[in-house]
């Protein structure tokens, strides 16, 4: 956003500039523009109308563009602050475009001129969220509802040859396409990341699933007894791009269709929101654009599909807001998600829900007239391949294999934890969804009964272990973000939900697995290395829990404790194994320690960081465990601190070293920094921790060879 500094010249007056003077007004983003009006009006925009502009991305350009009180008061903002942008628009603003004004660059002195290429990104991004404008004169609006369908139905007949070739490569995971975005509402939802089109376009991948859906959609319009088909799958999957490209892929093969790509967005505003779907279903028809530009009510365009609704089919996406268990406020949004009802009336739709969407599964299968499809899991292996060709390996220690189980080959996390160029496990939304994960373990545990929490329990013991369901639980219970089945067997989403969601629970004192049922669960994921190394990893810890570390003499039983980032120890215990919440920790995957009280004024504290390694992969976790040396010793007070690091590994040869202090010179300090104490490090096969666990290992290896030799 640009700021004017205290030694800056004033900005030039709001007339001067769109008249061709120095600062540019449509070049300003929406915090941007409020700050220029608020230094060019007598009267400051109050915040609420602040946040009414930010949030309905309306920028300088589109300000210039669709300056109306009708507009303005459509997105959310108050008359009075309408008035004042008006009378901002009388001085010159409705001019701005039909003059043409010369562009040039912002005066030096005038505003922040130090990064111009921000500056010109500003009009492409708006441009690319507007994707229609409600200018001022009906003519003009209607001009640009057609040339925008005009668009789509070009782009179209010069991509594909027909209709099956359309449908063939929008199933295609090879495809990789910018679609030009069927709605001329002012913005593409956020979830669309912009193509090339500056009338507003995303980035499509074809998706196996588009095929099924068309066809089973295509069905329904043919006259099925099915009036509503429902998608249904997890958060991220991408349902809404699927969709988007049917109503692009309906659209111009002939049907008339409304699609309304947001309903928490339709909810705010619902006449303006669907008067832009209804444009582009009729922008063939100059007269029935006529009449939807003079909706106003919701009357208006309930009367409207009663007339001329035959032969509309609608697409609906994103319909949680709508729901019971998603309503904040619930007396409005059952009025317009009835009113929508009213206005669909018997007319055909397809609608997408997310998953756990409560209200949607409790009556899920009770009406003739509905069917469901589920889209469940992520990318399929042709569609991780095609992925993994365009984006490319990003840096890390960490396998594709890893990458695809911890984020369940789901898109939308895919993108997110690579984002960067290298993994990113901490990324966003894979952070979302583990928190959301504990939180409601949290909720189960304070709301159910005894009973129910077992029942809790084993369900989610079986979706983790992928055994077959108890088909007596009750969905309240159930939580599809995380967890689901398909014929009968449990599913969990991905490696992040399995981690936090055990993790949390054992952080809690339940135990989901036993060392017996972690080695048996194993047989289910013979093929998965990131599963198998989960389970194994749970039988390790479970081993030292029950029976400690008979090899160094430190007999169990021992208390697990769950710890973020660095333990806090419990001094009242000689013997505790401390397990880090979080994915993949830098430096252990659990610590063991050893307090000893010798009566005589001394106190030793053993720690046993633990790094448990399978195959050839192996991490050196001593230099950063010794990076964060006052954080795991910071509540050991005066004791005498010794370390041993455990590598327990897959080798069979026992070995050890003894590492020597290490201190660095500090330029300008006669005493050097310690760097880390005399340590030890010892090499502990896996068959000395759990014989069964290194059996069923064995087992696994030797599958795997025979499998490549194949």
């Amino acid at each position: 956003m640009s700021t004017q500094g205290p030694d800056q010249a004033p900005a030039p007056s709001f007339q001067s500039s769109v008249r061709g003077q120095p600062d540019s007004v449509d070049r300003l983003d929406p915090n941007g523009l409020v700050t220029w009006v608020n230094s060019h009006s007598r009267h400051q925009v109050p915040e609420k109308d602040e946040q009414a502009i930010v949030d309905a991305g309306i920028s300088g350009w589109v300000l210039i563009a669709h300056g109306t009180n009708v507009f303005l008061t459509s997105q959310g903002i108050s008359a009075g602050t309408a008035a004042i942008l008006g009378s901002l628009e009388e001085e010159g603003i409705g001019d701005a475009i039909t003059r043409s004004p010369k562009r040039v660059r912002l005066a030096e002195g005038s505003w922040d001129t130090k990064n111009r290429k921000e500056h010109h990104k500003i009009p492409a991004d708006s441009l690319n969220k507007a994707v229609s404008r409600d200018l001022t004169l009906p003519e003009e609006r209607m001009q640009e509802v057609q040339v925008r369908c005009a668009e789509v139905l070009k782009h179209f007949q010069q991509t594909f040859s027909d209709a099956n070739d359309a449908k063939k490569k929008l199933s295609n995971p090879e495809t990789y396409i910018d679609l030009p975005f069927p709605y001329t509402g002012l913005r593409m939802p956020d979830r669309f990341k912009g193509g090339h089109s500056p009338c507003g376009s995303y980035w499509y991948m074809g998706r196996e699933e588009f095929a099924r859906i068309a066809d089973s959609f295509i069905d329904v319009l043919r006259g099925s007894n099915v009036l509503d088909l429902w998608l249904y799958g997890p958060i991220g999957y991408g349902k809404s791009h699927i969709l988007a490209a049917l109503v692009y892929y309906l659209t111009s093969t002939g049907h008339r269709v409304i699609y309304i790509p947001d309903c928490r967005l339709c909810h705010r505003n619902p006449v303006t929101y669907v008067q832009n779907s209804m444009f582009f279903a009729w922008a063939d028809d100059r007269a029935k654009l006529d009449k939807i530009l003079s909706f106003r009510t919701l009357e208006d365009i309930e009367g409207f599909m009663r007339l001329y609704g035959k032969g509309v089919t609608f697409i609906i996406d994103q319909v949680n807001p709508f729901t019971p268990d998603d309503m904040t406020g619930q007396n409005e949004n059952e009025k317009i998600r009835s009113w929508l009802d009213r206005c669909r009336g018997y007319l055909p739709a397809l609608l997408s829900t997310s998953a756990n969407n409560s209200s949607f599964l409790s009556t899920s299968h009770r009406q003739s007239n509905e069917k469901t499809i589920y889209v469940q899991g992520g990318f399929s292996d042709s569609e991780m391949a095609a992925w993994w060709e365009r984006r490319g390996i990003p840096r890390g220690n960490c396998s594709r294999e890893e990458l695809e189980d911890y984020t369940g080959r789901i898109p939308l996390f895919l993108d997110d934890c690579t984002a960067s160029g290298k993994w990113d496990f901490e990324a966003p939304e894979i952070a979302w969804l583990m928190r959301s994960a504990r939180q409601f373990v949290d909720n189960m545990k304070d709301k159910l009964s005894d009973r129910r929490w077992e029942q809790y329990l084993n369900y989610v013991r079986c979706c983790i272990a992928g055994n077959h369901v108890d088909d007596c639980t009750p969905p309240t219970i159930i939580d599809d973000r995380f967890f689901f089945e398909v014929d009968g067997v449990g599913k969990c989403i991905c490696g992040a939900v399995r981690t936090a969601v055990s993790k949390q629970l054992l952080g809690m004192n339940e135990l989901l697995f036993t060392v017996k049922e972690s080695l048996d669960a194993i047989e289910n994921f013979i093929n998965n290395p990131s599963v198998t190394g989960f389970f194994l990893e749970l039988a390790v810890l479970g081993s030292i829990a029950y029976h400690g570390l008979k090899s160094l003499d430190r007999g169990g039983p021992m208390k697990q404790i769950v710890f973020r980032a660095c333990p806090t120890y419990d001094l009242e215990s000689s013997l505790g194994l401390y397990i880090p919440r979080d994915y993949k920790h830098p430096a252990v995957d659990a610590l063991v320690l050893h307090y000893q009280n010798t009566g005589d004024d001394e106190r030793v504290a053993h720690l046993y960081p633990i790094q448990i390694t399978f195959g050839n992969r192996h991490k050196d976790s001593e230099e950063e465990f010794f990076s964060n040396w006052d954080d795991w010793t910071r509540h050991l007070g005066d004791c005498r601190i010794k370390v041993t690091f455990l590598q327990i590994t897959s080798a069979e040869d026992h070995g050890s070293k003894t590492v020597a202090e290490k201190s660095q010179p500090v330029r300008g300090n006669s005493d050097p920094r310690p760097v880390h104490p005399e340590y030890e490090v010892m090499y502990l096969p896996l068959s000395t921790i759990n014989p069964e666990a290194w059996k069923q290992y064995k087992r696994q290896t030797d599958r795997e060879s025979e499998n490549h030799k194949k």
